[in-house]
């Protein structure tokens, strides 16, 4: 088990507040990948890394925000070195690192709208990281969609909607960036990519999204 310590504990609970995942088969069963995911709550990351660690039993290494909830939590050493975050603060730091474990065949976990979206049917504009690692490190990127951890983890100062199973997860096809490893990576390419990339997620959400 990748997560001794929470195998009988953390992970146990996040699972049972899933009430159902479509498309595991479309997770690799080596890695390297990226997994890309829309955003609703803080809970997000702790889901798929759940999720992960059960079906396939590996770490996910998630690009987090050093000042948000998780490391507010349990503090920097724990995120870091026991749940395998990757800070954002330092953007460059980020990618090399990102692209170091990649090459480790790890899995990377990035929520490419990064912050948490205030409306569950609408997602922010995408970010260009996941795209510019996939075609960097030659990997695919897996995305996800998922619905209702801002029932059960909303945002500061409002109150928990519910603690039932509600949670819904669907897994896409590996989306490959094969035929453009060879182009030159300019602003234009990533966005176009990612605004593709980011519409898949949308399919799998239920969420609009527009470039």
């Amino acid at each position: 088990m990748v997560y001794p310590i929470s195998k009988l504990t953390l992970i146990p609970l996040l699972l049972s507040r899933i009430k159902g995942v479509e498309g595991l088969e479309n997770l690799p069963k080596n890695p390297p990948y990226i997994l890309a995911i829309n955003h609703l709550s803080y809970i997000d990351s702790m889901i798929i890394s759940a999720l992960i660690a059960k079906y396939r039993n590996k770490k996910v290494s998630f690009l987090t925000q050093d000042n948000d909830q998780f490391y507010r939590l349990f503090g920097k050493k724990i995120a870091n070195e026991w749940a395998s975050c990757i800070p954002i603060s330092n953007k460059e730091y980020a990618l090399t690192e990102s692209s170091k474990r990649l090459k480790q065949n790890k899995i990377i976990g990035i929520h490419p709208e990064g912050h948490r979206s205030r409306n569950p049917m609408k997602m922010l504009r995408g970010r260009t990281g996941m795209t510019r690692l996939a075609l960097w490190n030659h990997v695919n990127i897996i995305p996800i969609g998922i619905k209702g951890t801002e029932k059960i983890m909303p945002p500061p100062g409002a109150k928990i909607k519910s603690l039932k199973r509600i949670i819904t997860i669907k897994i896409g096809k590996p989306i490959s960036l094969k035929e453009y490893y060879k182009h030159k990576i300019t602003k234009v390419l990533l966005r176009s990519l990612t605004n593709k990339i980011m519409k898949e997620i949308a399919k799998l959400s239920n969420q609009e999204y527009k470039t």
